[in-house]
């Protein structure tokens, strides 16, 4: 016989009983049947907990044939081992939905099983008319007598690392020993006996003061942290979780997170933290040779999350005037205690853009306007000019001189950071201009003015020897008009 046949005949014989069973006592109360939506019995399983070598399920079930009397319902584990019980415990809840059959309907079956992954089905066993019903299955995974547990989360601070999680010996009513090792060397024991009720929902045989936290000393650098449960009675310890950690040293850590140039003024922002102290430290802004500094103290409550030990007071902004141009912009976190000052991040930023002429993909062209109209005159080309970003124009953005209505037509060329100090030395010497001739003797000289979008640029205006030159051929052009031939 199957075991599917084997079931079936076993919950036969089971409604059988419980049908003498009604026959022997009172009868059923007039109108008791119609309380329920069906003839089968109904109910639920509450609950499926596990402990090591069992599994117990608990629930109700009432028949309406069997009016307040108690039915038999059966419990069947991987579809082989069973038992039986009579649902008679006290269910007052019941009473309330179903006034007619009374309270006495919840039950608690429990059997031996071994350890591992079993499926657990319960069955409600028919009284009188109708057939048996199931009450539903939940898989378990039963324990063995080895200790179990987890490591939820390991923080590094100044000198040590602390292992934060949970253990339970299935062979211990009590709090288990737990051994946190540093690189399988230096190592600790605690008790798991914190308060950890999410474990006692989860693993009720446990109970609920199941956690530990276990502090082992260790030196600055990377290490992996791993935490054991040492066992009780039958069994053996049992490896819970490892980490990987940093420890830090004396020095401070943090990091530059952002760092803009707006109105001639630089501003960074970041945190900043010390080893040594759980108060703020000071941040220092350097910008080509000068310096600010204010202490590190705005909220910063994600940093808290990474380093509990720290506290969340340890944002800093820091701002300084500059001049147009590039500039080198490093933050350092100044040491408190042993240790030393440290760099936290330097970024390059910048200058305003260069006005250029023509297209910049296809190089550099020179444009004039000539009674409204543009005529290009020359096409030179200048290596490099794919590596700029393009920032837009306005047309033209200067007029030489109202009298020959001549002017210019260009575009505003941004200069990625990197290349902005190559970029000057490059755009000087095509222009002929030499920084360190002073102006009367320039061809051409560069300024910084200001665009017609309102955006400050290098231009390349006439000198006075271009200016002069000019004007004997008879174009009126003066000593800083923005022009190219």
């Amino acid at each position: 016989m199957g075991v599917k046949a084997r079931r079936s005949a076993i919950l036969r014989m089971c409604s059988a009983a419980v049908v003498a069973v009604a026959l022997a006592g009172s009868a059923a109360a007039p109108g008791v049947a119609a309380v329920l939506p069906t003839a089968d019995p109904i109910g639920q399983i509450d609950q499926v907990s596990v402990e090591p070598g069992g599994v117990t399920a608990r629930g109700w079930a009432v028949d309406a044939d069997a009016a307040t009397s108690p039915i038999i319902v059966q419990m069947f584990v991987d579809g082989r081992a069973f038992t039986m019980t009579w649902a008679k415990a006290d269910r007052p809840d019941l009473a309330v939905a179903y006034p007619a059959l009374g309270p006495l309907h919840g039950f608690s079956l429990s059997m031996s099983v071994p350890a591992g992954p079993h499926t657990v089905c319960v069955y409600a066993v028919n009284a009188g008319p109708g057939t048996s019903t199931s009450l539903g299955c939940r898989s378990v995974d039963v324990p063995d007598h080895d200790p179990v547990g987890q490591v939820d989360r390991v923080t590094a601070e100044p000198g040590r690392v602390v292992a934060r999680g949970w253990a339970a010996d299935p062979d211990s009513p009590e709090p288990v020993v737990v051994q946190a090792y540093v690189d399988w060397r230096a190592n600790a024991l605690g008790r798991a006996g914190e308060a950890r009720p999410d474990v006692a929902r989860a693993l009720p045989w446990a109970g609920a003061a199941r956690g530990y936290s276990v502090a082992v000393d260790a030196q600055p650098g990377d290490h992996t942290v791993c935490v054991y449960a040492v066992n009780v009675g039958s069994g053996a310890s049992r490896e819970i979780g490892c980490r990987r950690v940093t420890v830090p040293g004396h020095d401070p850590i943090g990091n530059v997170e952002t760092v803009t140039v707006d109105g001639g003024r630089v501003t960074a922002t970041g945190w900043v933290i010390d080893p040594d102290t759980a108060g703020p430290v000071i941040a220092q802004l350097y910008v080509d040779g000068s310096s600010t500094m204010t202490w590190a103290s705005t909220r910063r409550t994600d940093v808290a999350g990474v380093y509990p030990w720290a506290g969340a007071e340890h944002g800093f902004t820091l701002s300084l005037d500059v001049a147009p141009g590039a500039h080198r912009v490093c933050v350092y976190g100044i040491n408190h205690g042993p240790g030393a000052s440290r760099a936290l991040g330097c970024r390059t930023t910048s200058g305003p853009p260069f006005f250029v002429y023509g297209s910049l993909r296809t190089g550099q062209s020179g444009y004039h306007l000539l009674a409204g109209r543009t005529v290009r005159q020359t096409e030179t080309r200048m290596p490099g000019l794919d590596l700029y970003r393009r920032s837009g124009s306005a047309y033209p953005y200067a007029v030489p001189n109202e009298a020959n209505a001549a002017g210019v037509v260009g575009e505003a060329m941004d200069v990625t950071p990197s290349l902005y100090a190559s970029t000057v030395v490059n755009l000087d010497r095509y222009e002929r201009y030499n920084p360190g001739l002073p102006p009367e003797n320039q061809i051409y000289v560069r300024e910084l003015r200001t665009t017609r979008e309102g955006r400050a640029a290098w231009v390349y205006v006439a000198g006075p020897r271009q200016a002069q030159y000019l004007r004997s051929v008879g174009i009126l052009v003066t000593s800083g008009d923005f022009l190219r031939w």
